[in-house]
């Protein structure tokens, strides 16, 4: 994933759920600014804060080298927190924009319920299923595929006994990320059928 200041996504979170709002109420003729479907965007970008933290302990654990020189975090004392907060910050990121574009074309349904949003947030799983799907397959092909495109300033870098490692995690993230991509389109998919089907059913 590119590296975008914290403080520019930030930014472009609260601009994107502005013009959800405004785009939603233009069409609409109604507001999103309701605490409970703001408090779904809050929580899923803070259950995403803790699956980044998690993932990035446990890949950093695995190559703390990609952290060190793919993401310029200096060894000290504090290098696992800094890696959770990094991780934190991404995860937070993908829930917040997932589960926002969730919101977003859903919004056609009119008289949405709490049973209605619960079964969105159930549909938080599907970029899960898919990311954590795909992390195998990319770490290993990651690591087969390096010696078609290692520079050799790696081995400047660090023992080439850990430039397995180092591949496994950078494809692991890359993994987490379009998995998450593919999820996400797929979930929206499974809203926009689900309000088909009830908009079909007689009144």
């Amino acid at each position: 994933m590119l590296n975008i200041p914290w403080s520019i996504r930030f930014s472009l979170l609260i601009c994107l759920m502005a013009l959800l709002a405004l785009a939603d109420y233009v069409k609409n003729n109604r507001s999103l600014w309701k605490t409970w479907e703001y408090s779904g965007v809050l929580l899923a970008g803070l259950l995403g804060a803790f699956f980044g933290a998690i993932n990035d302990q446990i890949t950093c654990s695995i190559s703390p080298e990609y952290f060190h020189f793919g993401k310029e975090i200096e060894y000290h004392s504090d290098f696992r927190l800094q890696v959770a907060m990094l991780g934190a910050k991404a995860g937070f990121f993908v829930g917040f924009v997932v589960f926002g574009l969730y919101l977003y074309f859903a919004r056609s349904k009119r008289g949405m319920n709490v049973s209605f949003y619960k079964s969105l947030f159930l549909k938080l799983r599907v970029p899960l299923i898919y990311a954590l799907t795909l992390v195998p397959v990319t770490s290993i092909l990651f690591v087969l595929l390096r010696a078609h495109f290692q520079p050799d300033s790696l081995l400047l870098l660090f023992p080439e006994s850990r430039i397995p490692s180092f591949y496994a995690v950078w494809g692991w993230h890359h993994g987490l990320y379009i998995g998450a991509v593919l999820g996400t389109v797929h979930g929206i998919i499974l809203i926009r059928r689900s309000i088909s089907s009830l908009a079909e059913r007689p009144s």
